[in-house]
């Protein structure tokens, strides 16, 4: 007797597996082969754009720090260079008689607060 279509042959397989359990195991153990590579594939290429974008974030990071390394060192030998200007051996530079200040211009547009 089939007049009750595919409910009739899901009922047949599910006899023939050994219960409704089973076959339910069968479906989902293959749907889960199927799925595998896809997924795979997936955990892959995630798993390399974490790796480029670490790789570029500590490349990154050391370029800057260089670069502030960098900064930092010419702003000392600037300091330095400065310090040799104003103070040669203790006496005034004979460019700037009172100790780098430069008198000639009196600072006018001071506002007082």
């Amino acid at each position: 007797m089939s007049n009750l279509g595919a409910y009739q042959e899901i009922v047949t397989a599910a006899a023939r597996m050994g219960g409704v359990e089973n076959m339910i195991r069968t479906i989902e153990s293959g749907a889960v082969a199927k799925a595998a590579p896809a997924l795979l594939g997936k955990g892959a290429g995630i798993g390399a754009l974490v790796t480029l974008a670490a790789g570029g974030v500590y490349f990154g990071g050391r370029r800057l720090w260089s670069m502030y390394e960098a900064r930092a060192d010419a702003a000392e030998g600037a300091k330095e260079q400065l310090r040799a200007v104003l103070d040669v051996d203790g006496q005034e530079h004979p460019d700037y008689p009172s100790g780098g200040v430069d008198e000639r211009t009196p600072d006018t547009d001071a506002g007082e607060a």
